[in-house]
């Protein structure tokens, strides 16, 4: 690639990555996130109430734990606000800083490509800095957000299996879970049945709920739907679990059945998405008549605000500092002298419009000679959360 075709790309690159920290800096795609938490948790009240009007078992307690993390959520919100307003008005105030040498590579000095990238670079780590702080606040309440919308989706299918369920369901108890599973009846795979393993706050059930007489396995078929047993809670004295098949991929549990119905012990395959350790657990809660689920444990963190107090010098470069170069453009901007009288090594008259030209056209392809030819014109415009370009050269 030629030079001139290098420095064009590094122009292209520069006016993105420019256009991409001008939004950045403002942090409102962090806002957007709380935002949609926000909606999310909504919907998940919403969600459990639907399971309580369904007549799920533990609705009011799933919903009370909810609104307990949407009041934790709304405390979080006060650090959250506080480091959104503190660290967006630093980074705007840095991105102001950049902009002057941004504007200038952009308007046609080349000579300040690789300091203005630079200045970028620095700049997109502080917004980055930014980001963690605020994902630090909200990472808590987004992966409880996520553990709970994966439960309420296993709880909402559950429920529509105690729908469908053939057995007497006021003798059954009220729901609390349910998963896919097979009853190692006899040890001989297809000739075991398979079906819904059901958790209630009475029982164990399980319901036999496939199509058997399939040809070749595949076509056709009888649908067989029957409970198979019911085991009172009480009479569950031992549960063990075990990671049976290859590569352990099959989740066992092994109940030890006081009274011997349907067997003094029995084995049952929990599949899907069901863990046998899991279900070990639910059994003993359900045994003791606890909530199966617990709330998230979330934690609010400790954030430093000095960082955006304004006495940090993180920010490494600075354009009025810059080998002289951008000095005399500042000092002309800021006094209203001519720039042609300042002159800075390396740039040539006009320096300072062409800076703020170049941020003006930061979204187009920039044209040296119109930069030359309309240097003594009165800059165009101003990039958002920077400096107004407003002075005029005389």
């Amino acid at each position: 690639m030629s030079s001139s075709g290098e420095t064009q790309e590094k122009i292209a690159e520069l006016r993105s990555e420019h256009n991409r920290l001008t939004t950045a800096a403002t942090l409102r795609h962090k806002q957007d996130e709380l935002r949609s938490l926000e909606r999310e948790l909504s919907e998940l009240t919403q969600t459990a109430q639907k399971l309580t009007q369904g007549g799920y078992a533990g609705g009011a307690v799933l919903s009370g734990q909810i609104q307990v993390l949407s009041a934790k959520l709304a405390q979080s919100k006060a650090l959250f606000t506080q480091v959104v307003t503190a660290a967006s008005a630093r980074l705007q105030a840095e991105l102001g800083q950049a902009n002057l040498g941004v504007g200038g590579a952009l308007g046609g000095q080349t000579s300040l490509l690789d300091s203005a990238t630079e200045a970028l670079e620095t700049l997109s780590g502080r917004v980055e800095t930014a980001e963690g702080q605020l994902d630090s606040v909200l990472e808590p309440f987004t992966s409880a957000q996520y553990e709970l919308d994966t439960l309420f989706n296993r709880l909402t299918w559950s429920q529509e299996q105690w729908g469908e369920f053939s057995g007497d369901k006021n003798a059954g108890g009220g729901l609390l879970i349910a998963c896919e599973a097979e009853w190692k009846q006899t040890g001989k795979g297809g000739d075991d049945p398979d079906g819904i393993l059901f958790l209630t706050d009475k029982a164990l059930i399980f319901e036999q709920k496939e199509k058997k007489g399939k040809t070749f396995g595949m076509f056709g078929g009888k649908m067989v739907q029957e409970v198979e047993w019911s085991i009172p809670l009480g009479q569950i004295s031992d549960v063990r679990s075990k990671n049976e098949g290859v590569f352990g991929g099959k989740d066992i549990l092994f109940l030890t059945v006081s009274g011997g119905d349907p067997a003094p012990e029995v084995k049952i395959e929990v599949k899907g998405s069901a863990d046998n350790k899991a279900w070990m657990a639910y059994i003993a809660q359900a045994k003791q008549g606890a909530p199966l689920f617990s709330a998230p444990d979330v934690v609010a963190p400790e954030i430093d605000l000095s960082e955006w107090d304004g006495s940090s010098t993180s920010f490494g470069v600075n354009f009025t500092s810059m080998g002289g170069a951008l000095a005399g453009i500042a000092a002309g901007v800021k006094s209203g002298d001519g720039v042609e009288d300042a002159k800075p090594k390396g740039l040539g008259g006009g320096g300072s419009v062409n800076a703020m030209k170049g941020l003006a056209q930061s979204g187009s392809k920039s044209n040296d000679d119109d930069d030359d030819e309309k240097g003594g014109q009165k800059p165009s415009g101003n990039v958002s959360g920077g400096p107004k370009g407003g002075q005029k050269s005389d």
